[in-house]
């Protein structure tokens, strides 16, 4: 639908408006989602009883995106795809999973499960810019834009990182620890090795290659390495 809206653009000088654009997609449209793809998606929730956060705890949110083209600026009209999720087993889920705060509205009039306060929280209530077409890349990232992402509640829902650092935000899933963990079990041995990135200091640490010890000439079984020689010591007297 996009690409059908700027090739108006172009070739009659129409604007389409972005409800113009939704109302093609539900009526007309069809998934962008291969086959396959939708097929595992399905597989995933219901033979393998997983849960979609997010819709499981905001039904009725609408317009809420985790990724915008921003080539065109669509995140400052909110068109964009939910394509980052947090698939959680039912049974963690039921015991554990809980919704937090409502989803970040900034604050919009018609509370936050609408179009507006989705479109508010997009473009971090008007902190973000869109960059120009004319060229010079993004706007610089302001202080109290990057800060902006941080909220002081916890909440299960998505996290508007600015548009600076990606094309994706963050999802969150809030959870309830049981009664009694804690404290030394965060130290414990089976956590920490579950726990990979509190040694890493950059993103590209977890790509890295590790290195491989050398490989001992007698790793094979068959072949014993030499003994140790003794050394005798014969005295003149």
């Amino acid at each position: 639908v996009g690409s059908l809206a700027e090739c108006l653009k172009r070739l009659a000088g129409l604007d389409v408006q972005v409800q113009v654009m939704k109302w093609i997609a539900d009526n007309l449209g069809k998934s962008p989602l291969a086959p396959a793809v939708a097929d595992w998606i399905q597989r995933l929730l219901q033979d393998d009883t997983m849960v979609d956060s997010f819709i499981a705890f905001h039904p009725t949110a609408t317009d809420r995106f985790t990724c915008w083209d921003q080539y065109k600026n669509r995140r400052f009209e909110n068109a964009g795809s939910r394509i980052d999720y947090i698939l959680v087993d039912r049974e963690l889920f039921d015991s554990h999973a809980r919704c937090g705060a409502d989803l970040d509205s900034r604050n919009h009039p018609s509370g936050p499960n609408s179009s507006g306060a989705a479109l508010a929280a997009a473009t971090l209530g008007g902190l973000s810019e869109p960059s120009s077409f004319a060229g010079g890349g993004m706007p610089t990232l302001q202080e109290d834009e990057y800060t902006a992402q941080f909220r002081q509640v916890r909440s299960t829902g998505m996290i508007y990182t600015p548009p600076q650092l990606s094309d994706h935000i963050a999802v969150s899933l809030c959870l309830q620890a049981p009664d009694g963990l804690g404290g030394p079990l965060q130290r414990d041995s089976a956590t920490m090795k579950s726990q990979p990135h509190r040694t890493a200091k950059r993103i590209t640490d977890f790509f890295a290659r590790k290195s491989q010890p050398a490989p001992s000439r007698f790793a094979d079984s068959s072949i014993e390495p030499p003994k140790k020689r003794l050394t005798v010591e014969i005295s003149s007297d």
